[in-house]
């Protein structure tokens, strides 16, 4: 397991290679920060007057998650609005613009590394993708929610999965496993416990959890509020193919 949060400095040659003015970017997690070898996640903040470029080439994917701000978006179409909460996948060779109509525009980025599929830019919003309760304790779901952004259904990747899902005051989603697809977990809004074998590590707004296939996980709101997090895998194309397993613990609990 690989804990990062946001408070650190700017990833300096990541920002040169995507912005142009008022950029800063870093990496959370990547090969180097935690062994994700299939993808990697970052954050991105555009000030006024800045803009970001980011490019897809034929082996990589994007999604973009705006997490505060007001915007534009452009590419082969007209400038498109984006907003807190607006989703963006660019598939493999594709290209796109982001900069703020005004103040910052603080961006969440995930990059699928390998496996890229032809597709079209799509742009959307939490509010438009069905938000889906789920209560199966005896699978180590207790009273989530999820929304699908990038999978089978939705955006359709190559080597990425991606999802939004909501923990009400004492849900939680049990120890479990993937043994095929690497897995990661950052909260934007709430706060919770990251679950492992023994032990709950805290998590606030702003944290991202690496957990490599094979390795047990979980996630806890143990707080009175609800908590928000984006979650999906690296190396798959869909959840089926990451695979499932519950821990007896997760089991016992549930």
């Amino acid at each position: 397991m690989y804990l990062a949060s946001k408070h650190g400095s700017a990833h300096s040659s990541f920002a040169e290679s995507i912005g142009t003015g008022d950029v800063a970017a870093r990496w959370l997690i990547s090969d180097d920060l935690g062994g994700a070898s299939l993808g990697k996640i970052g954050l991105i903040e555009v000030g006024s007057g800045g803009a970001a470029r980011l490019t897809s080439d034929k082996q990589c994917e994007n999604m973009v998650f705006v997490l505060h701000g007001r915007g534009f978006a452009r590419g082969e179409l007209p400038a498109v609005e984006v907003r807190e909460g607006s989703v963006i996948f660019l598939p493999g060779g594709r290209t796109i613009e982001l900069g703020p109509r005004d103040g910052a525009l603080r961006l969440l980025l995930i990059q699928g590394v390998r496996g890229a599929a032809d597709g079209e830019t799509t742009i959307t919003h939490l509010e438009r993708v069905e938000n889906v309760p789920f209560h199966r304790p005896e699978l180590g779901f207790v009273h989530v929610a999820a929304r699908w952004l990038v999978g089978p259904n939705a955006a359709k990747s190559g080597s990425l999965v991606v999802g939004q899902s909501t923990f009400v005051p004492g849900a939680a989603h049990l120890l479990h496993r993937h043994d095929h697809a690497d897995e990661f977990f950052y909260v934007f809004e709430g706060r919770g416990a990251h679950l492992v074998e023994g032990r709950e590590v805290a998590m606030n707004a702003g944290d991202a959890v690496f957990a490599p296939r094979g390795e047990w996980h979980g996630f806890r709101n143990k707080s009175d509020v609800p908590v928000r997090a984006i979650f999906g895998y690296f190396g798959v194309s869909s959840l089926e193919e990451a695979g499932y397993e519950v821990h007896e613990q997760g089991k016992a609990e549930g």
